[in-house]
Parts: structure tokens; C-alpha cells; sequence
């Protein structure tokens, strides 16, 4: 008795030759579906129906799916993809001015075969190269990361690849730069050379910590001289909060407010 025949196809997708060519169903999204292939190569089809299955397992839209299916991308390259990213306005002008040079130098370089031959281990490598022996802060590694991910992420909506190799590549951990407190010998000297106005300024600054801006513009009704009490709102963490004053601020701002 002859052996149940294995089924050609990948997960979820069958395949059959309907003539010449072979055709993939699943069922996807609540429904039956079925689409042309158009190769009539077993090993072919059977590559499309693995790209098919990998999009479904992310949950892609079946138009997309199609979509993806039907695009030629034999011998599309990473610029390729760049020339059609710039058309798409993701990025504005000043942007796309700012980080060409990156990406048509470096990125674009180091990366000038196919499309889908490029793997996570190569943007690692990629990264780690720049990283120690060109001697790139880890600021830059992150804006090449950033650049490749947008370019992997187009090319991965668009169905030029099925799955994207940079989705998984984190962005390197920066330390928080640590705040140097100015030295008495430094505050002195500034006094020595600063005008009167500008030092009452520099003194609200060392006595309260406020940033530029809190500074800057704060409005009179946020000054409660009764309490004592500096109310600091929408500043840069989203969050209110309240300052008390000493008597260094106090008499500043009573000074400053008496003036005008």
C-alpha cells in the first residue's frame, strides 16, 4: 500500500499545481483564501508559501499579504528601498538632509546585496564595527539603529521582505550624564565679573535648581511670597510641583517684583 503522500506547502499554506503555475490556501483571518503564484517551480512556491506563513504568524493584513506576494523583488537592495522611502515624506527634508550622509555612505556600503539576504547578525556586526573600531559614541550607534530599523520596517509594511532582521536589535543603554556642581571658587569669580541683574539670576538658578525655561518664564501668579512657595507648571516631566523659597529667592524675587 503506497504512503500517504506529504503535503506540499509550509504551516498553514497548501500548495497545488493548477497547470503550470501553483496556487497557496489557508485559511486566514476568519476565511478560506487562495492565491495565484505564479511559478511553476515546486521549490519556488514552496519559498513563497513559508514568506506567506511567516506574515501570517505576525497577523499582517491579508491584502498586505497579497500585496507582498505579488511584488517582483528578486534583486531589490537596502537602496532600493531608500530611494523609496525618501519619496514617502516619513521624514521631513532637514531630516532627510541631516541623515543622508549616513546612510548613502555607511549604511548603503556596508549593506549592497539583496534585500532578503540580510540577517540580525549582520546589523549587529554591523553596529559592533562602528562601535569599537571606528570609535562611534553610542549616540550615533543609536541613530544608525534608527535609521535601519525605519528602513527594515518600511520594507517589511511594503512586503518586500517578510520579516524584518533589524525588529529585535535594541538600541545601546546610555548612562545618565551626572550633573558637576559648580565649586565656591567658580561662583565667586562669576560674581566678580557678572553684572547685578545677571547675578540675581545666577543665584535663583544655584538656590532653586529650576531649568531655563521653568525660569525664564515664570509668571508672577506662580510666586506665592505668602507660603513661600514657587509653583512650577507643565515643565519637561509633565508633572506640577511645588519649590520652596529661601530666604536667598525670597528676597530676590520681592526685590525683582518691587521694580517693576
Amino acid at each position: 500500500m503506497a504512503g500517504k503522500r506529504k503535503m506540499q506547502g509550509a504551516g498553514r499554506v497548501c500548495l497545488r499545481k493548477r497547470g503550470k503555475f501553483y496556487t497557496a490556501r489557508l485559511t486566514y483571518q476568519g476565511k478560506r483564501r487562495q492565491l495565484p503564484l505564479k511559478v511553476g517551480n515546486l521549490t519556488a512556491a514552496e519559498d513563497k508559501a513559508r514568506e506567506m506563513e511567516k506574515m501570517c504568524e505576525r497577523g499582517v493584513d491579508w491584502d498586505l499579504v497579497e500585496q507582498s506576494l505579488s511584488l517582483d523583488k528578486k534583486g531589490v537592495t537596502l537602496a532600493d528601498i531608500w530611494e523609496k522611502f525618501q519619496k514617502t515624506g516619513a521624514w521631513s527634508e532637514s531630516t532627510k538632509r541631516q541623515d543622508r550622509s549616513t546612510v548613502e555612505n555607511f549604511i548603503l556600503k556596508t549593506f549592497p546585496g539583496s534585500l532578503n539576504q540580510i540577517t540580525e547578525a549582520q546589523i549587529r556586526g554591523y553596529l559592533q564595527r562602528r562601535l569599537e573600531e571606528d570609535g562611534l559614541a553610542k549616540t550615533s550607534i543609536n541613530k544608525h539603529l534608527a535609521i535601519i530599523k525605519a528602513l527594515f520596517r518600511y520594507a517589511t509594511e511594503k512586503g518586500y521582505i517578510a520579516q524584518n532582521p533589524a525588529s529585535e536589535v535594541k538600541v545601546s543603554k546610555i548612562g545618565k550624564k551626572k550633573p558637576r556642581p559648580y565649586f565656591e571658587g567658580e561662583i565667586e569669580a562669576l560674581r566678580g565679573v557678572l553684572e547685578p541683574r545677571h547675578t540675581r539670576i545666577m543665584d535663583l538658578y544655584l538656590n532653586t535648581g529650576m531649568r531655563r525655561g521653568e525660569l525664564m518664564g515664570l509668571p508672577w501668579r506662580d510666586v506665592d511670597f505668602g507660603r513661600q512657595v514657587i509653583s512650577i507648571r507643565d515643565p519637561k516631566n509633565d508633572e506640577d510641583r511645588e519649590l520652596d523659597m529661601n530666604e536667598t529667592v525670597l528676597h530676590i524675587l520681592q526685590s525683582l517684583k518691587a521694580d517693576q
